[in-house]
This record gives C-alpha cells, structure tokens and sequence, in this order.
C-alpha cells in the first residue's frame, strides 16, 4: 500500500491495515504519517474498526433509546 491508496475507494482499509498493524505499507514506508490530512487523523486516534466494537444482529434492533 502507499499513499496513493488513501485516495481511492479502498481509502479505509488502506488507512486501517497500517493503523492496526494487519498489513505492512509497500518499501516499509509510513504513508499515513507522510500524509498532512491522514497524520491528523492518526494523531486524534481515529480507528473506524476495534476490537470493542460489536456488530448489531439487524438494523432492526435500533433504538432511539
């Protein structure tokens, strides 16, 4: 992956596979760091996966409660 991936439609898994660790960058190289917008992003700890996040059983299940 390089930075270029993180303007295409893959964006997100390629942000993420280097934020988490699941798969390493092309040349070893931090293209998240090495980018102005997605440094802001990693510097505020944004992760759009975790390991705490459950998935819901059915859109159904939402509540305004």
């Amino acid at each position: 992956m390089t930075t270029a991936n993180l303007y295409d439609c893959h964006w997100l898994i390629a942000y993420e596979a280097l934020e988490q660790g699941w798969l390493p960058s092309r040349n070893s190289n931090d293209y998240v760091g090495a980018d102005s917008f997605f440094a802001i992003l990693r510097a505020h700890g944004v992760r759009f996966y975790g390991a705490g996040l459950t998935e819901a059983a059915s859109f159904f299940m939402y509540s305004e409660d």
